[in-house]
C-alpha cells in the first residue's frame, strides 16, 4: 500500500472523529489540530444508516485469530505488537491470553453496525481547507474522512481441565452451548433447549467480557452472558447514539497538498506474521512456565522452581527488547528513513537464537524435571 491510497483501518477503541488528523507512520491520532473549523465540519457531513448484526465463534487463542476477528490489518497489527497503540473497549480482547495449557477456551463475538458518516467535497474540494498551515507541520500523514459506527463484544469462556478430562470433548460441549446463545435474542429464552448435563457443563465455565458498551455488571458465568447478550442491542440507545467508531477511512494529506508528510511504505505481511510468531512463542513459553511452577515437582524442589523463574524472566526480557526494537523501527520504515530489511535481519537472528529452542527442550518437559530431580537428590 502506498501513500496515494485511501486506508481503511480498525479503530480498536480509539476516539476517532471526522476531520481528525492521523500519522500512519506511528499509527497515532493527532488531537486538537484540524484542517477546518468545527462549525464547517459539522455542517456538511453525509450520514446514512448501515444496520448489520452478526456473531462468530472463535476457538483459537492466537494473535492472528484475534486480529482477524477484529478486522485488524497486518500493518496495524504490527503497531499493536510493538506497543505503538493502546487498545480500548472490545479491542482489549487482543490482550486476553490463556494462562495455562490445561485451559479450554471458546469465545463468542457479537458485532453490529449502525451508521456511516463521511466528509464531502465541501470539505475536501479545492480551496475548502481552512488551516493549510497544518500541511507544513509534518506531524500527520492522513485525515479521517469517513467513520463506520457500531459496537462489538467478546464473551470469553474459560475452564481449567484436569488430566482425567478430555479437553476436546469439553470444548465441543461448550461450542454447542454457545451456538445457541444468539437464538435467544431472536426467538426468546425458551429457544435455549439444553439438557441438565449441558447446563452443568456450561455452568463450570467462567466468562470474561470485552465490549464497547457500558454494563452495570460484567458477566462472569454462562447464565450472566445469556442475559447480557440479550441486552446488547438496547445498550446502543434508541437511535444508536451510543455507538462507537469501528472502522475509519484515512485520506492522504499529500492529495490535498504536496508539502504534507507522507507514508512511504507499509510493513510487508510476511514480516508482520514473523513478528507475530516470535511474540506468540514467547507467550507460549510463559504459559508453559506457569504450568510447571504449579507442578508438584517444582513445589517439592526449590532449585527447579528457581530455574523456572529465571527462565521466565529471561523470556520476558527477550520479549521486551524485541518490542522496543519494533516500536522504534516501524515508524522509521514507514517514513522511508529505514529499509525493512533491517527488521527482517533482526527476525532471522531471533529465529536462530537459543530461547525458542527451549519450547521443546528439556527444561520445559516432564522428563527434564525428572532429570533435574535426580541431580538434586544425588
Amino acid at each position: 500500500m502506498t501513500d496515494a491510497e485511501t486506508i481503511e483501518l480498525a479503530s480498536l477503541g480509539r476516539p476517532f472523529q471526522l476531520g481528525m488528523l492521523y500519522d500512519c507512520r506511528r499509527d497515532m491520532l493527532i488531537p486538537g489540530i484540524t484542517l477546518w473549523d468545527a462549525d464547517m465540519l459539522e455542517k456538511h457531513i453525509s450520514v446514512r444508516p448501515q444496520p448489520n448484526t452478526d456473531f462468530k465463534i472463535i476457538t483459537s487463542d492466537s494473535t492472528e485469530a484475534k486480529a482477524h476477528a477484529l478486522n485488524v490489518e497486518a500493518s496495524l497489527e504490527a503497531s499493536f505488537l510493538g506497543g505503538l497503540i493502546s487498545v480500548k473497549g472490545s479491542a482489549k480482547f487482543l490482550n486476553d491470553k490463556k494462562t495455562s495449557k490445561h485451559q479450554t477456551r471458546v469465545t463468542l463475538q457479537y458485532r453490529t453496525t449502525t451508521r456511516f458518516e463521511q466528509l464531502t467535497m465541501d470539505h475536501l474540494g479545492a480551496g475548502n481547507v481552512k488551516h493549510s498551515n497544518v500541511f507544513q507541520e509534518g506531524s500527520a500523514t492522513h485525515v479521517v474522512t469517513a467513520v463506520l459506527y457500531g459496537a462489538q463484544a467478546f464473551f470469553v469462556f474459560d475452564r481449567e481441565v484436569s488430566t482425567s478430562e478430555n479437553q476436546q470433548e469439553i470444548e465441543g460441549h461448550l461450542q454447542a452451548a454457545i451456538k445457541k446463545i444468539p437464538l435467544i435474542s431472536i426467538e426468546g429464552e425458551a429457544s435455549l433447549k439444553m439438557t441438565e448435563d449441558e447446563k452443568r457443563q456450561a455452568d463450570n465455565f467462567n466468562c470474561t467480557f470485552h465490549g464497547d458498551l457500558a454494563l452495570e455488571n460484567n458477566p462472569v458465568t454462562f447464565q450472566d452472558a445469556l442475559k447480557v447478550y440479550c441486552e446488547l442491542p438496547h445498550l446502543l440507545g434508541e437511535k444508536g447514539e451510543k455507538a462507537v467508531p469501528m472502522r475509519v477511512w484515512l485520506y492522504p494529506l499529500r492529495k490535498l497538498d504536496s508539502a504534507a508528510a507522507q507514508l512511504v511504505r507499509q510493513i510487508s505481511v510476511g514480516l508482520v506474521r514473523r513478528c507475530q510468531r516470535t511474540l506468540d512463542e514467547m507467550q507460549d513459553l510463559d504459559v508453559q512456565c506457569q504450568d510447571l511452577l504449579k507442578d508438584q515437582m517444582a513445589i517439592q524442589f526449590p532449585q527447579i522452581k528457581e530455574k523456572l523463574f529465571k527462565f521466565r524472566d529471561l523470556c520476558s526480557e527477550y520479549k521486551l527488547v524485541f518490542q522496543k526494537f519494533l516500536c522504534k523501527a516501524l515508524p522509521n520504515i514507514r517514513g522511508g528513513g529505514e529499509d525493512e530489511q533491517k527488521l527482517a535481519d533482526v527476525l532471522t537472528s531471533k529465529e536462530r537464537s537459543s530461547i525458542p529452542e527451549y519450547t521443546h527442550g528439556p527444561i520445559l518437559s516432564r522428563q527434564g524435571k525428572r532429570d533435574e530431580c535426580s541431580e538434586v537428590i544425588s
